[in-house]
């Protein structure tokens, strides 16, 4: 519920913040009472974010790991399919040189 609360706070801070006039330049400054209530609340919040990034993180590893494996392998089976191309014209072109010296 503390998390709602906080998301709810930011997206209204962030809406305040973008229709201030900017030109005029509004000082916003905050109370050392709103200070701390915001410092207890990240000390509470920020934890519960960050473990729930690291479970996020375990559970997408192996599909992150399986999508560049299969990005590394796939560019690689494209360079060698250029390189296949172009062989034989680089085998063409060496052996016009070797009948032009013969």
């Amino acid at each position: 519920m503390q998390l709602f609360r906080l998301l709810i706070a930011l997206i209204g801070l962030f809406c305040w913040g973008c229709s201030a006039d900017t030109e005029g330049g509004v000082d916003v400054r905050i109370t050392s009472k709103e200070s701390k209530y915001i410092d207890s609340i990240m000390q509470v919040e920020v934890p519960l974010l960050r473990n729930q990034m690291d479970s996020v993180c375990v559970a997408e590893r192996d599909a992150a790991i399986d999508r560049a494996t299969d990005s590394i392998v796939q560019k690689r089976l494209e360079d060698e399919a250029r390189l296949r191309a172009r062989r034989p014209l680089l085998r063409n072109s060496q052996e016009n040189s070797a009948t032009d010296e013969g």
